[in-house]
């Protein structure tokens, strides 16, 4: 079976689970966050690099403090974040207590973590958005504009690239993708204002800044994999690699959405 059509039989098996899990909202949603959590901090642990140690039970404390956080967030809202910032600092605490570390790497270890555990962090946007009474309809919007990116990125990247945007990242992404992913989000601000009978042009707007948050994300992503030699995050989803490897660009999306909601933006 080839890798496409494992990457296709994933999507139609995952997204409406995923999906369903967003309309359902509540407690289910909490646990897929949580879910989301752990595996994308375990998946970054693993991609440590060598000269850092090797992964362990410490690497526990980053997926413990977020979900502490998340916890707090579901109940609390947006008041949780002001939490946010010493609960990513202390996830760097297990490198003061390392054997295995030489002194000199300590503090690329910290950054490395406290990095690790704010990128998994942002899901905590995912509660927020979802939790707002327009939350359905707008993280449908983040989601589809970010899915509408990645594949139509990867289409025109594979058929047409040839110009990479950063080889030393990500070779593999290509400035007539990267185009045709804030075109696709583009295109679905544009639909998504036409249903809810808004400002077409101003929304399209935004679907091109949300596809532009998600390949920021995918890069950022893709700064942890080149940093731990690896080509994907993990292997728990066949033809598409890790969790990471697919929630990467909502990580980025989702908290711009939201921001600009907050903000009176939109």
């Amino acid at each position: 079976m080839s890798t496409f059509t494992l990457r296709v039989i994933s999507a139609l098996v995952l997204a409406p689970i995923f999906i369903g899990l967003v309309i359902i909202g509540q407690l289910p949603f909490l646990a897929l966050c949580t879910a989301v959590v752990w595996i994308c901090a375990l998946e970054l642990a693993s991609m440590r690099p060598a000269p850092l140690g090797r992964s362990g039970s410490y690497d526990l404390f980053a997926p413990v403090w977020v979900t502490v956080l998340l916890f707090a967030t579901y109940v609390m809202g947006a008041r949780a974040l002001f939490i946010a910032p010493p609960i990513m600092l202390l996830s760097a605490a297990p490198a003061w207590f390392r054997s295995d570390t030489d002194p000199t790497d300590l503090s690329v270890d910290m950054c490395w973590r406290v990095l690790s555990t704010t990128y998994v962090g942002l899901v905590i946007f995912w509660i927020l958005l979802r939790g707002r009474p327009d939350g359905l309809e707008y993280f449908t919007f983040a989601v589809t504009s970010t899915w509408a990116n990645d594949i139509l990125a990867y289409f025109v990247g594979k058929t047409l690239g040839n110009r990479r945007i950063s080889p030393a990242v990500s070779p593999n992404k290509t400035s007539a993708g990267a185009a045709a992913g804030l075109l696709a989000g583009g295109a679905v601000g544009a639909v998504f204002a036409a249903v809810i009978s808004t400002s077409i042009l101003a929304y399209a707007a935004v679907g091109i800044l949300l596809a532009a948050a998600a390949q920021l994300g995918d890069l950022f992503a893709s700064m942890f994999k080149r940093a731990g030699g690896v080509n994907d995050s993990g292997a728990i989803i066949p033809g598409h690699g890790g969790a990471l490897d697919r929630l990467d660009g909502l990580v980025f999306s989702v908290p711009v959405l939201f921001l600009l909601l907050e903000m009176a933006i939109l």
